[in-house]
């Protein structure tokens, strides 16, 4: 995200973050490791996440506060239909309707 900003006033450029080339990193001269070395990295930074992962997981599940996908959160609007649901309506002439757009003459 860095990349695509600047601090030069002057520049116009709009440089969005999935259009930047990929950064090369210098070569620090370490050799390549093995793949059990790069496995063995991986699985502690996945087991390092877990525990935070499964804890905001569970809390937004149990608080509501994230929805599983295709169901909508809990409204008053998309439970069982009960005495307390109510409606209002209006009926009113079509010429009522109409004279909304006629403009008015200003005194």
């Amino acid at each position: 995200m860095q990349r695509a900003l600047t601090s030069d006033p002057e520049d116009d450029e709009v440089r969005v973050p999935w259009a930047l080339k990929p950064r090369h990193r210098p070569d620090t001269g370490r050799k390549s490791s093995s793949p059990l070395e790069t496995l063995t990295r991986t699985v502690g930074s996945v087991a390092a996440l877990a525990p935070s992962t499964l804890s905001l997981a569970r809390a937004a599940l149990l608080e509501q506060q994230l929805s599983l996908p295709f169901r909508a959160p809990k409204t008053m609007l998309n439970v069982r239909i009960g005495g307390a649901r109510r409606i209002a309506a209006q009926s009113w002439p079509l010429e009522r309707i109409k004279s909304v757009k006629e403009p008015r003459a200003s005194p």
